[in-house]
């Protein structure tokens, strides 16, 4: 951050000007920013749409599973070190 502005490397500026991006939440202390491509974000959104209902009716009790992924979901990830 400076000035209040997310820096990219150089090496991501170019390939990146003008984009849409997508900032979001990872952990208490990491963010995800991600390059908005409009025709892989309809991939996405039609993935999605067909796979509505495919585990219907295939788990027991939706409520605990619903936690038990949830728990992992929220468990922090170790600390990575990158060495360059």
């Amino acid at each position: 951050m400076k000035n209040g502005r997310i820096v990219l490397p150089q090496h991501l500026q170019r390939e990146w000007k003008n984009a849409e991006i997508e900032i979001r939440e990872s952990s208490e202390h990491r963010i995800v920013i991600e390059r908005a491509m409009p025709s892989k974000k309809q991939e996405m959104l039609d993935a999605l749409e067909a796979t509505a209902g495919i585990l219907k009716g295939r788990i027991p009790d939706p409520v605990a599973w619903q936690r038990k992924i949830r728990k992992e979901w929220d468990r922090k990830l170790p600390r990575f070190h990158v060495h360059r």
